[in-house]
């Protein structure tokens, strides 16, 4: 039994994680509630109840403190809906009250089921076992590392992270001290003397500029001074107010210097289709990107500042300082919600996953895609876990991110993914089938794959379904494309133009030999068609490609940009070193002169081969799409087919286009040495210059 099956299946435990995703989900909820209500107590109740919750969760099940901390978090729950009860009356703090009293109940049974299987331990287990006192939950410190080409996961020196949910109202609402209010008033319109003495509100101030609103939570709360004993009063007030109060703001400046080159660079990478995938640059970009996260965490280390005679300060709290970040902002800002996603996922434990996920549920749609790049790209194993759960939320957005994530890490159990394929919402529906093709029980989704391409009426999600199944290795269903494809011509519109360009391109990277005739009657200058028709490779395909370029009254009339990839398939299949700047060569911008193209068949066209796949004027090689993956400035459209290809003859995990470039560098490193020890090898499943299909590989 794995480590999460046998989490699980201690009471204790999974009553304290249905307990903590009822509490997380009121405090979401508390901004419905009526502005006249004071939300302090409640939030104060419920994020205690988190923190016992989360004890809960880390410790060992044999630890009888366990017990207490449950009965701690079911009475913070009956305080929270007392309140709750006691000030609103409306459909929704009702709600919020039955479900924290059935939290609460839950932690009742948890508790008794608990304390039945600690009895039963007690006759069971050696008694130096049941002596040991469980470690709070956090992992335990590390030595601080750099990252070196993927972002490290680091363990810090710190206390658990509370929950962050905005439950804020109008102002005229608020219950705040009048007199602060009327402070920060007069402050405003005439500013402050500096101060010799560091005052409680200072120590209280955030580190960031002055320019930024302060936030309910300090980040650098951390930066308490170890002074030098020796030291007299009046030095320390002139350290004091002084040096230190400039050291915060210096670091304060560095972390959001951090923050910013972590959202920058993220910016900038760019994977659209039409996006240019350079290895050296992409490289460059991402360490600029780990590098901004291992300099956050740096400040997080304790250290010596110059102030107060050296005092030690124990380190910034850029945990804190994330979440502060990520919506500090006066838009909603993609970059913002990735770096504070991205540096949360980089420090280890549970509860920094819980917090991503919570500002994701708080943020808006316009920053989920950033965020999922995030959770995809960030080390925290605890992501998998949370991304699962997520996967059952009823906002069809957040399954959406959470199947996207699971997706973009390239693991995904066929057991979660099953229930969503039959999901009310296509978009979540169609996410799930693709996600099959990174099922981790590859024999099950293939199986289910293929039944549910026979049996499935709409088209995007069979095509789907087909790519998820090259992903897997499998052949299964590609039938029911050319049969669609078939139909396609004798009845022109019965598939819709995008799903009709991914079925040509499954046909064009998996299909046979004659697939090439399918191929060229679909073919109508659509941009995707002729990407398809180069992969293929089949010589046959060369005449269809030439007639936009060459005919005066071409059948075929594509625009600018079919123009162009019909010039590149063409290149692709011929390997023709036409370009169109030939003082740099690019086989991906070639020339699109008819006359050019006419001169150079007419002279070379012989020696094509019918019977022979081409890829770049060579027979196809199953290294081909290796090499592809990982040459320089290859468009990412055409990565992904190639992709799509080397997974479907390899059966291993498929490069995760997303993901950072060292990791793609490992993975295809790895795929290179497969297809290699099978082409020297006895059984070989391929022939060089064939298709992928029984006619033209060897047994």
């Amino acid at each position: 039994m794995d480590a999460n099956a046998t989490r699980m299946s201690e009471p204790t435990k999974l009553g304290a994680r249905i307990a903590r995703d009822v509490v997380e989900d009121v405090l979401l909820e508390l901004r419905s509630l009526r502005g006249r209500v004071d939300r302090r107590g409640i939030v104060q109740s419920l994020e205690e109840a988190l923190e016992a919750l989360q004890a809960v969760e880390s410790g060992r099940a044999e630890d009888q403190a366990q017990l207490d901390r449950l009965a701690g978090a079911r009475e913070k729950c009956r305080t929270a809906s007392d309140f709750i009860e006691g000030s609103d009356d409306s459909e929704a703090s009702q709600r919020m009250v039955r479900r924290l009293r059935g939290a609460a109940r839950s932690l009742d049974e948890a508790r008794e089921a608990g304390l039945d299987q600690l009895v039963f331990r007690q006759g069971t287990a050696a008694p130096s076992e049941l002596r040991g006192r469980a470690k709070e939950g956090l992992p335990k410190a590390e030595h601080f590392k750099v990252s070196a080409g993927l972002p490290h996961l680091f363990a810090l020196e710190r206390d658990v992270l509370r929950a962050r949910v905005d439950t804020s109202v109008p102002s005229q609402f608020r219950f705040e001290d009048a007199a602060r209010d009327a402070a920060e008033a007069e402050a405003m319109d005439e500013p402050a003397e500096v101060s010799r003495e560091l005052s409680p509100e200072d120590a209280e101030r955030p580190a960031f500029a002055a320019d930024e609103p302060a936030s309910t939570v300090d980040p650098v709360k951390r930066l308490v001074l170890l002074a030098d004993q020796s030291a007299t009063p009046s030095d320390l007030d002139e350290h004091m107010a002084f040096g230190l109060m400039g050291e915060r703001a210096h670091i304060g400046r560095m972390v959001k210097c951090c923050f910013e080159e972590i959202s920058a660079t993220a910016n900038l990478r760019r994977l659209d289709d039409t996006e240019r995938f350079n290895w050296q640059w992409m490289k460059r970009t991402e360490a600029r990107m780990t590098a901004g996260v291992d300099a956050l965490m740096a400040l997080g280390q304790p250290f010596f500042l110059a102030s107060g005679r050296g005092a030690k300060s124990e380190g910034f709290d850029v945990l804190e300082a994330a979440l502060d970040y990520g919506r500090d902002a006066f838009t909603a800002d993609p970059g913002r919600a990735f770096a504070r996603t991205f540096v949360l996922g980089c420090v280890a434990g549970e509860d920094t996953v819980r917090a991503a996920i919570l500002a994701l549920k708080q943020s808006p749609r316009y920053t989920h895609r950033a965020q999922t790049h995030a959770l995809a790209m960030a080390p925290n194993p605890a992501i998998d876990e949370a991304l699962v759960r997520l996967s059952n939320d009823e906002d069809r957005d957040l399954v959406v991110v959470a199947l996207d994530a699971l997706y973009g890490r390239g693991v995904a159990d066929f057991a979660v993914l099953l229930p969503l394929t039959e999901h009310p919402d296509h978009d979540v529906k169609a996410r799930a089938v693709r996600a099959m093709g990174v099922a981790t029980q590859g024999s099950a989704a293939i199986e289910w794959l293929t039944e549910f391409i026979a049996r499935e009426t709409e088209d995007d999600l069979v095509v789907g379904g087909l790519e998820a199944l090259s992903l897997l290795g499998a052949k299964a269903g590609l039938e029911h494309a050319r049969d669609r494809l078939v139909d396609e011509v004798k009845a022109p519109g019965s598939l819709r133009t995008d799903v009709r360009i991914r079925m040509m391109q499954l046909l064009g990277v998996a299909g046979e030999r004659e697939d090439w005739e399918i191929l060229r009657a679909n073919y109508g200058g659509e941009p995707g068609e002729a990407l398809a028709m180069g992969f293929h490779g089949h010589p046959e395909l060369i005449e269809a490609l030439l007639e936009p370029l060459i005919e005066k009254v071409p059948r075929v009339m594509p625009g600018r940009q079919g123009l162009q990839e019909a010039a590149v398939a063409l290149v692709r299949i011929s390997g023709a070193p036409l370009y169109a700047n030939p003082e740099r060569p690019d086989r991906y911008e070639p020339t699109t002169e008819g006359m050019v193209w006419r001169a150079y068949f007419a002279e070379h066209r012989k020696r094509f081969e019918p019977g022979v796949r081409y890829r770049f004027g060579v027979p196809w090689s199953p290294l081909a799409p290796v090499d592809e993956l990982a040459a320089e400035d290859v468009p990412v459209g055409t990565r992904r087919l190639a992709a799509l290809e080397l997974g479907m003859l390899l059966r291993e995990r498929p490069v995760m286009l997303h993901d950072f470039a060292a990791r793609q560098a490992e993975v295809l490193a790895s795929q290179r040495a497969s297809v290699t020890a099978e082409l020297h090898g006895k059984g070989r499943r391929w022939r060089v210059g064939g298709w992928p299909d029984g006619d033209d590989s060897e047994a």
